[in-house]
C-alpha cells in the first residue's frame, strides 16, 4: 500500500478527491499530552488501498477534511478510537462519524478478550508484527523520519481487513 505524508494544502486536497470515493476510511492519530492539553500532531487516514499520513502542526486548519468526516456515507474504521474520535472532533467543527465500527470492540464482543492493543489484533488477524519501535516518540518534533511515517500509516494500513 502507498503511503503519502502531507504537509500541505495541495496534498491534501488531493487526498480528499480519492478517499471521496470510499465507503469506509480507517483513522488514527497521533498527539502528545501534557499538562497544558493534547496536542494533535498527526492524522493518518486510509481508504484500504491509500494510505495518508497528515501533518497537523504544518496544516493547522483540517476544516477541508470535513467534507470525507462529515457524512453518512462513510464509515469510519478506527481501534480503541475515542481519543481519536475526540481529537479530530475538536480539529474540525465538532464532527464525530455518523457511523463507526472500532475494530477493538468488535474483537471483545466475537470473545473473551477486551482493549486489545492493534499490533496484537494484527498480529492474530493478517499474521503481521507491527514494529512498535515508535510507539513513545515525540510526535511534534519535525521533521519527522521515513521511519515515523511507515510506522503511524501501519496504524490505518489494516484496518480494513
Amino acid at each position: 500500500m502507498n503511503v503519502e505524508f502531507i504537509d500541505d494544502y495541495d496534498g491534501l486536497d488531493s487526498a480528499l478527491s480519492v478517499l471521496s470515493n470510499a465507503s469506509e476510511i480507517g483513522l488514527d492519530t497521533e498527539f502528545e499530552s501534557n499538562r497544558s492539553g493534547t496536542t494533535l500532531s498527526l492524522v493518518q487516514i486510509s481508504d484500504g488501498t491509500h494510505s495518508y499520513v497528515i501533518d497537523a502542526l504544518a496544516l493547522r486548519d483540517l476544516s477541508p477534511m470535513e467534507s470525507i468526516l462529515d457524512t453518512d456515507e462513510i464509515v469510519w474504521i478506527v481501534h480503541a478510537g475515542r481519543q481519536d474520535i475526540e481529537l479530530l472532533a475538536k480539529a474540525t467543527r465538532g464532527i464525530t462519524p455518523k457511523r463507526l465500527f472500532d475494530t477493538q470492540v468488535g474483537w471483545a464482543l466475537c470473545g473473551p478478550e477486551y482493549q486489545v492493543s492493534l499490533a496484537y489484533l494484527v498480529a492474530c488477524l493478517c499474521d503481521t508484527r507491527l514494529p512498535k519501535s515508535h510507539q513513545n516518540d515525540y510526535w511534534l518534533k519535525r521533521p519527522l523520519s521515513d521511519e515515523q511515517i511507515q510506522y503511524a500509516a501501519d496504524d490505518v494500513k489494516y484496518l480494513h481487513q
